[in-house]
């Protein structure tokens, strides 16, 4: 849980999840004479980035809908080491800008215990912070169009199913990336002029949550959640 004199703001996922991340790496630095992990970190010990999304996702949410985050989750797809739950259980604090804020940790275990909807099954799928690409835009297609097609290249990339609908929410279009504040201080101008979006995944099965796709995913960008909405396409 996360906790302080003001939470941040939902819209500052990205700091805040940077920050935990920063703080776990320190700890299990601390407990394993200086170790790296990789599980954590995103990086191989040559520096090399992770291949698979097979590391640590770092997921802000905002469970009470007062537009402010008050819970973190750490979840990646197999288990931490020992020595990384314990580094992940000695972080007492992030920090947003200036602000310190308070970590209290509230267990772990397989996925399937927790009661947290990211977490949950489903073959409709929405999205509760932005999708940002990580390709290019094609200059012949709208923003819109763009979207769906960034969508459809990483799910097949991830061999993940093939969605049978992904739609734009209407009215979801957030604008510009840096616009909308949800970024990190390491982003590359390519990713803070493209265009983010709300959208809506339909697939033929039920699919196990969590679903975080695009630029930003393992920092709380592009978080899908289970949807009862209607779908084009259903």
């Amino acid at each position: 849980m996360i906790g302080g004199r003001i939470r941040p703001l939902l819209t500052r996922s990205v700091r805040v999840s940077e920050s935990f991340r920063k703080a776990a790496i320190s700890q299990y630095g601390t407990i394993s004479n200086g170790r790296k992990t990789a599980a954590l970190s995103g990086h191989e010990k040559d520096g090399a980035s992770v291949e698979g999304h097979t590391h640590a996702f770092y997921i802000p949410t905002d469970d009470d809908n007062d537009g402010r985050i008050d819970h973190l989750t750490v979840f990646k797809h197999g288990a931490f080491s020992p020595e990384e739950i314990t580094a992940l259980e000695s972080v007492n604090y992030v920090w947003d800008g200036g602000e310190r804020m308070q970590v209290v940790f509230s267990g772990h275990g397989d996925s399937a215990n927790f009661d947290t909807s990211f977490l949950k099954r489903s073959k409709k799928w929405k999205t509760i912070t932005p999708y940002v690409g990580n390709r290019f835009d094609r200059k012949n297609l709208s923003a819109g169009e763009n979207a769906v097609r960034h969508i459809r290249a990483e799910v097949r990339k991830r061999n993940m199913p093939e969605p049978v609908a992904i739609c734009p929410i209407p009215g979801g279009v957030v604008g510009k990336f840096r616009a909308h504040k949800y970024c990190r201080r390491t982003d590359a101008r390519s990713h803070l002029s493209r265009n983010a979006f709300m959208v809506t995944i339909l697939f033929e099965n039920v699919l196990q949550g969590p679903l975080c796709l695009g630029h930003g995913a393992h920092f709380g960008l592009g978080l899908f959640v289970p949807t009862e909405d209607e779908v084009p396409g259903e």
